[in-house]
């Protein structure tokens, strides 16, 4: 193989490098513009062409729909210019360099928040769980009074016969008789 060296503009493939990751539509669009960092893209369509649903869409870099609205009579979309950075070169570039530092901390602040939250949902959970049980336990106990006040059986437990008998109930006696109806003998040859 042989290397002849950079190709000149205009022999450049500039397609190359592009790799299709999504496709989206949006009816009657009339702009497309990326976004000064190139994370974000947005398409929108403007009442100067058309008077049918303007508005804008919203997409990140991979092509998933982030934000899609819908506004009457909109007429232009513009990214929030970004201001120049009130750093110097060489805060720039210790930044850089102890970006990783950096990042263990917040991922380490990050953390911290998370465990937070769950614990803050598992307290809540708790304290519902707490309530819960006070409830029954107050509902189990006017349950049973309510069955006492009535006289009925409350679960697990049976009534004695005595118990019966204070309580103004007649005591039931159970007596088995046989009798005899008629009586006849075969013989079987």
């Amino acid at each position: 193989m042989d290397y002849e060296g950079e190709k000149p503009e205009s022999e450049k493939d500039l397609t190359a490098n592009l790799q299709h990751m999504n496709t989206a539509d949006h009816y009657g669009v009339t702009e497309i513009e990326w976004d000064p960092t190139g994370r974000y893209v947005a398409s929108s369509a403007s009442v100067w062409k058309h008077a049918m649903e303007n508005g804008y869409h919203l997409y990140d870099f991979k092509g998933e729909l982030l934000r899609e609205e819908h506004i009457d009579k909109f007429k232009q979309f513009a990214w929030r210019p970004r201001p120049p950075t009130l750093l110097s070169r060489e805060e720039q570039k210790q930044i850089r360099k102890n970006l990783r530092e950096y990042s263990k901390d917040f991922d380490e602040q990050d953390r911290i928040d998370e465990d937070k939250e769950r614990g803050a949902v598992v307290e809540e959970r708790r304290r519902l769980l707490s309530e819960w049980l006070a409830w029954r336990e107050q509902e189990t106990k006017d349950v049973a009074e309510e069955r006492r006040s009535l006289g009925l059986v409350m679960d697990g437990e049976e009534k004695t016969e005595e118990k019966k008998v204070e309580e103004g109930g007649a005591k039931v006696v159970e007596e088995i008789v046989e009798e005899v109806l008629d009586e006849v003998e075969e013989i079987v040859s």
